[in-house]
């Protein structure tokens, strides 16, 4: 499910932070700094009331070509960090890349490509965190103004500005297209004037971008899936699912050792305590797939006939089947990320 955000400066009084959540959103970013010198005079009162009521909250950065990386990351580490902003549990920050003619703001793809990754190296240098979104209008995107291949690791992430279609219409891709900002004048529920918004793409998440979680999106995780509502015909209710090579493992899990023996196969290269993290939960899963399935059993020999004829085992066969019918659909995930 993609999930839906805004992102606020000074030009945004907002009066409900939780009005703004109540709207659909997940997520929200504050314009903390701007070059070396400018600080959004609301970003504290923004920050603060946007993660109190419960959004993923972050703070971006409008870069300044003519001031310095190192001065332009030590400000806007300066103001954002004592409120958390590269702390666990913070959306991850942005890099808002755009001209502004009454700053004096211009960029080319030449000093583009060159400020945006020492401005990432610096900053994961003075954070500790590596997480960034690089946003930009979408035809620097398009026509090769920015090439994000040249920068763009598994922990970037790219946002592309694109009004007046549908949100996700963002008509240009990459591996690390992560969020699509498709208005720039949504009448946003507990905010004064009009304000960008955002929703995620491409199989990314708000979690991914979370500081502290995985960046990967959702097609490149490993899941271990068990749908308690699917019956193989032999009485097994697991399967295992590569969901980003379609590649399965199998669905007959009646043999631990062949589970885990599979698990290993399919899973070569995770870190160990990733895979007997994977194997805990595995064999959680099966107890309590065992427990279902020794339901009319149990049954049988703790129910006595009734008086009107009903068998134990009909009566149980019942339950079962009750049992079965209110798992159908229910899935059970565990997601284990594949090693950088």
């Amino acid at each position: 499910m993609p999930d839906y955000g805004i992102d606020v400066s000074g030009f945004n009084t907002v009066t409900s932070w939780p009005a703004v959540r109540g709207a659909g959103n997940t997520w929200a970013w504050s314009k903390a700094t701007q070059g070396g010198g400018y600080t959004n005079p609301q970003f504290a009162s923004q920050f603060t009331g946007s993660r109190m009521a419960g959004l993923i909250t972050g703070a971006y950065h409008f870069p300044d070509p003519n001031v310095s990386v190192a001065a332009n990351v030590a400000h806007f580490v300066a103001a954002a960090r004592p409120l958390g902003a590269f702390a666990a549990g913070a959306f991850l920050p942005m890099l808002d890349v755009e001209n502004d003619s009454v700053d004096g703001i211009v960029w080319t793809a030449a000093s583009a490509n060159a400020f945006i990754p020492a401005f990432r190296d610096q900053l994961r240098a003075a954070t500790g965190q590596r997480k960034l979104c690089v946003y930009a209008p979408q035809s620097w995107w398009a026509t090769g103004m920015l090439r994000p291949n040249d920068w763009a690791d598994s922990d970037i992430f790219l946002c592309a500005a694109r009004y007046g279609v549908a949100p996700g219409d963002v008509g240009w891709s990459h591996p690390r297209l992560a969020v699509h900002q498709y208005t720039d004048a949504a009448a946003t529920p507990g905010v004064t004037k009009p304000t960008d918004r955002s929703v995620t793409v491409n199989g990314f998440t708000a979690a991914a971008m979370t500081v502290g979680g995985s960046s990967q999106k959702e097609s490149e995780m490993f899941e271990y899936i068990v749908d308690l509502g699917s019956d193989d015909g032999h009485g097994n209710y697991a399967r295992c699912a590569l969901l980003s090579g379609g590649v399965a493992c199998g669905a007959d899990w009646s043999d631990a050792a062949a589970m885990e023996a599979k698990g290993k196969a399919v899973t070569n290269g995770l870190p160990t305590d990733q895979y007997n993290d994977w194997l805990h939960k595995s064999d959680q899963v099966t107890g309590l797939l065992g427990a279902i399935q020794g339901l009319p059993a149990a049954l049988a020999a703790a129910i006595p006939v009734s008086a009107s004829g009903l068998t134990a085992d009909a009566l149980s066969a019942a339950v079962a089947a009750g049992v079965r019918a209110g798992l159908d659909g229910v899935t059970e995930t565990t997601t284990l990320h594949k090693p950088a």
